[in-house]
């Protein structure tokens, strides 16, 4: 990227009660573009102290194409994955799906481009054939073969999140994402399965392992995340108030395999769980199983004491109790719903008992209200013909008089 820097100046902003706090100012001409504004704010003693930085700033912004000779955007990507990874202490999952995202996505397309070079036509036409194009990839791919459209927000952001590190590490003079605009589009809504589902699901439970059966009736009764199920440990559950407190989930990854991580999705997700009268003589077997096998286990067998795990006392991977679960409903010719979707029924199932979204997001460990209606909202219109008439009766006594025109 070719460009000149036309004119720079130190400035205080009015507003602001710092005196020591000054914007540095550089109006930059892209040759063959148009001339942008670069902003900086600084503290400085005084103006003649701010002149020297902005002439600093300005040194460093011509430095800008030695930079680009190395910074191809697949290697700055790299570099900034690795970088997030450590400073916002993400999971190994986490990372990985950022990385498989990097890999899948934005490497092929636009990776070999230097950071200089990338234009927000260049972004906004990437972004166009993400959503348009259909491929034969089964990641998030409807019937269409076209991206889902959760997916394409993800790759959209994860790019933003690199041109962005790579402007206020000034490997770039300003920042084309700008000026793009969030996908458009709502992401599809997991499907909330109706009572007589439910019916058909524990009628047809009868006939699985009790380990199986175990996994499901937990998971719908406390409406926990699947990696967060197998995470439960004995360690954690108080028999007084039969509860367990869910602070660590199961992940895997392929360079690690199944493993315990030692947080959960989110702060909010850090909870306790309640174990239902109906379910706790199969708790208290299980725990008199899992006591038996202690005794004759190796020390290392079931280090976390999970009460979900393999024979070898390993973690249980989450794909697997999942994979169980579309075998099952296939098997026995149920609509089909996925094993997140017993969380979703949970839910749904205290929103229409009538109880508030800050304590439902308490209960099943959303981040906001705002998640929970935009995922589980659209399964209460079956409930709008009740409270239409509830309203309706409400006001059954209005004057005659009143209503009368």
């Amino acid at each position: 990227m070719e460009y000149k820097i036309l004119s720079g100046r130190a400035f205080q902003r009015k507003e602001v009660k710092d005196k020591h706090k000054w914007v540095l100012q550089v109006r930059i001409r892209i040759l063959g573009r148009e001339v942008v504004t670069k902003n900086k704010t600084v503290h400085a003693m005084s103006k003649s102290e701010a002149q020297r930085k902005l002439f600093m700033w300005q040194e460093k912004l011509e430095d800008y194409d030695a930079l680009a000779e190395v910074d191809t955007l697949a290697a700055f990507a790299d570099k900034y994955l690795d970088h997030a990874a450590e400073v916002k202490d993400w999971s190994p999952r986490t990372l990985n799906s950022y990385k498989r995202i990097n890999d899948l996505y934005i490497k092929p397309m636009l990776g070999k481009e230097k950071l200089t070079d990338i234009t927000a036509e260049m972004i906004s036409d990437f972004i166009f054939r993400l959503s348009t194009d259909e491929k034969n990839v089964k990641q998030r791919r409807g019937k269409s073969k076209v991206l889902n459209v959760r997916t394409v927000k993800s790759i959209y952001y994860l790019l933003s999140q690199i041109m962005k590190t790579a402007y206020q590490w000034e490997r770039i003079p300003i920042n084309p994402m700008d000026r793009i605009p969030t996908p458009k589009g709502r992401p599809r809504r997991p499907q909330v399965f109706s009572e007589d589902i439910l019916r058909k699901i524990l009628m047809a439970l009868t006939k699985q392992n009790p380990e199986f059966q175990f996994q499901v009736l937990l998971d719908v009764t406390t409406g926990c995340r699947i990696g967060e199920l197998m995470g439960l440990s004995w360690d954690d559950y108080n028999e007084r108030n039969h509860t367990f407190l869910v602070h660590q989930t199961v992940q895997y990854t392929a360079e690690k395999g199944t493993y315990l991580y030692p947080r959960t999705k989110t702060e909010n997700s850090k909870r306790y769980i309640y174990v239902i009268p109906q379910l706790r003589s199969i708790l208290e077997r299980k725990r008199k199983e899992y006591e038996a096998l202690r005794k004759s286990a190796p020390e290392s067998w079931n280090p976390y004491h999970l009460i979900f795990y393999t024979y070898d006392g390993k973690p249980v991977r989450p794909n697997t109790v999942s994979n169980n679960f579309s075998h099952f409903i296939k098997k026995n010719g149920i609509e089909h719903i996925r094993f997140h979707d017993l969380r979703g029924y949970f839910a749904t199932m205290l929103m229409r008992c009538g109880y508030s979204l800050p304590d439902i997001i308490k209960k099943t460990g959303h981040s906001k209200a705002s998640t929970l209606l935009d995922y589980y909202g659209h399964a209460l219109r079956e409930s709008e013909e009740k409270m239409n008439r509830s309203i309706t009766e409400s006001f059954n006594n209005l004057p005659s008089n009143l209503l009368e025109q």
